[in-house]
């Protein structure tokens, strides 16, 4: 037997040492090359490189094989803690029965969690074959898959501020408690939110227009709380408004006739002074200034209540005007309001080796990486056209061409019954999709995703096995009978790792079928790239999206999922003209249980190499 350890190794991770076979470890080498990041050795064929060469490979696969067996079978934070040792000085990795491989850990990333080893193979030592290689490797560690833990399982988020024109609607149609988050300044002309518990703004929110929120429970802004016009509240649930900043009424009010009764507001201090600050309830309405921190601003410093039976509560009452008989209470015992969080830090990299098609550019061709397909051997194809072409043989990926070049960017033109195999599509660099088509995908880009045209996309997890309208055995209003389900064979293939025979597999990769689009990155200086989505018009999209860095939405945009802009490369403007519906539905935010074992498990990739 034949594996890599660290000295010093203490509990379960010691056991490792039986686990990894010298066989089994050379039978995989042939694999890895296939599964390294585009621009480096993924087109080499394997009796093209020197022994030392051939070995360096083998080591590079026993060393991702142990870190991924040590986060399978728990030791996760022990073998974090180990490898975070590099950061004084480099951590020698052994070969237990490989004296030709030797390797040492030399930085560890703990944010991004990757770590980069730099491993040395020599074969014929002594005779005058003698060959070394070294390799710089840099593995990305995922204690679980990376959807895994229920990622924007309870949002809508922007990092950034949103700038929203007209007839915009956000709708939760689940029975769970959403989340509408933005990371910096909100601008409303018209928006109607319903059903989300919750509105999280990072730093100001303002309506210069009407803002309708129907079973909207909080709103809760790290800055300041501006309404310019009419605040409409709905449902009967109660609204508990909080800000860091001021909550400030220019001209305005907050409207609700009875149902803002039992309504709370509360505000950090702040010297501005707008305009009147209103609240029309049927009583039991609560304004919170709190102690030192907080006042609610108004031009005249007046507090105008509906009912006398609504109150204020601030720490000094005597800096409070009221009018209607309402009362103030002192009060010093309030809970101070705390900052909001979105999700950040997206990065398509992680998902490569969950994808049936790989996709990358090299020496002038089209790369794919299959596999879980049924009718596709497992392996490295180049495309031409839409032909697969490989040691395993030919297959089809589409009945016609399947991408135009166009540089690192990959552009579908006019794909309406082209007919692009279906299942999960990862691909390094930007992804265009012009003209009409419809696509049964989850799609992932490294870089940018851009939209223009009459286009349909249904991620794997909404159609479900048979589609015909359905998915998670509901109805897709409008659509019953008119979509053919994942498992429908197309080109010969379909996606095997989804479709088990009689069943289907909703949690592969934690859920990723669950998303028909997916774009951003970062390199291997920790930098992130692409991560713009952008759709001009006339689009559905039945299934989430993650932007790793913006959003830009024209109009006629409607979307059944989760949607999720991180701001990764820099600090945008999320912009939503008119006409968009975003729709959240139960089966947009669960992984529905089903058979298979769903692959929720831990991954180690292996993202760069190159020779040193």
């Amino acid at each position: 037997m034949s594996n890599p350890v660290w000295p010093l190794q203490r509990g379960a991770a010691t056991l490792l040492l039986m686990l990894l076979v010298g066989a089994a470890a050379m039978s995989s080498a042939l694999g890895v090359m296939s599964k390294v990041r585009s621009n480096q050795a993924q087109s080499l064929a394997f009796q093209g490189v020197t022994q030392s060469q051939g070995e360096a490979w083998r080591g590079a696969e026993l060393v991702r094989r142990y870190l991924l067996t040590s986060l399978e079978v728990g030791e996760y934070a022990e073998m974090v803690g180990l490898l975070a040792q590099s950061a004084d000085g480099p951590l020698d990795f052994q070969f237990s029965g490989q004296p030709n491989l030797s390797a040492q850990v030399i930085a560890y990333d703990s944010a991004l969690r990757r770590a980069t080893v730099d491993l040395t193979a020599r074969t014929g030592a002594g005779t005058a074959a003698t060959s070394t290689s070294t390799l710089r490797l840099v593995y990305q560690l995922s204690e679980q898959s990376p959807l895994s833990g229920g990622l924007l399982a309870h949002k809508l988020s922007f990092n950034g501020d949103l700038n929203v024109n007209s007839n915009i609607v956000f709708e939760n149609q689940t029975e769970q408690g959403m989340t509408l988050f933005v990371k910096d300044f909100v601008g409303i002309n018209t928006l109607d939110i319903k059903g989300f518990h919750k509105l999280e703004v990072g730093t100001d929110f303002a309506t210069h227009s009407d803002l309708t929120l129907e079973g909207v429970r909080e709103i809760h802004a790290n800055g300041d709380v501006q309404v310019k016009h009419r605040f409409n509240s709905k449902g009967g649930d109660s609204l508990t408004l909080r800000a860091l900043g001021s909550i400030c009424d220019n001209r305005g009010y907050l409207n609700g006739g009875d149902m803002l009764a039992n309504d709370t507001i509360y505000s950090k201090r702040s010297d501005d002074t707008l305009g009147l600050v209103q609240a029309q309830g049927d009583g039991g309405t609560s304004l919170v200034s709190y102690p030192n921190q907080g006042q609610l601003c108004s031009n005249s410093h007046l507090i105008e209540l509906a009912s006398p039976a609504d109150q204020v509560l601030a720490p000094d009452c005597s800096n409070v005007a009221l009018n209607g008989g309402s009362a103030c209470s002192a009060s010093s015992a309030l809970t101070p309001v705390k900052p909001v969080h979105g999700e950040e830090g997206f990065d398509a990299y992680a998902f490569r080796e969950l994808a049936n098609y790989a996709i990358y550019r090299q020496d002038g061709k089209t790369w794919v990486d299959v596999q879980d397909v049924s009718g596709i051997a497992d392996g490295l194809y180049t495309l031409d056209g839409g032909t697969l072409n490989g040691e395993a043989g030919s297959a089809t990926l589409c009945s016609r061409s399947c991408f135009d070049s166009e540089g690192n960017t990959f552009v579908i033109k006019d794909a309406e019954n082209f007919n692009f195999n279906r299942g999960v599509v990862w691909v390094e660099g930007n992804l265009n999709f012009m003209g009409n088509g419809d696509y049964y995908a989850t799609w992932l880009a490294t870089g940018n995703i851009f939209v223009d045209g009459n286009h349909t996309f249904y991620s794997p997890n909404f159609i479900g096995q048979d589609g015909n309208g359905h998915r998670h055995d509901k109805d897709i209003t409008g659509l019953e009978g008119k979509v053919p389900g994942l498992c429908t064979t197309v080109n010969g293939s379909y996606p095997s790792n989804f479709c088990l025979g009689e069943g289907f597999d909703y949690q592969v990769g934690g859920g990723l079928g669950n998303f028909a689009l997916l774009a951003g990155s970062y390199d291997d200086q920790g930098n992130a790239v692409g991560g713009d989505i952008t759709f001009k018009s006339n689009i559905n999209a039945y299934g989430s999206l993650i932007a790793g860095n913006r959003v830009e939405f024209d109009s006629n945009i409607n979307i059944w999922g989760i949607v999720s802009a991180q701001s990764n490369r820099n600090n945008n403007q999320h912009y939503m003209n008119s006409n968009i519906n975003i729709i959240v539905d139960e089966d947009a935010v669960t992984v529905v249980e089903g058979s298979g074992d769903g692959e929720g498990h831990a991954s180690v990739v292996l993202l760069w190499s190159r020779y040193l």
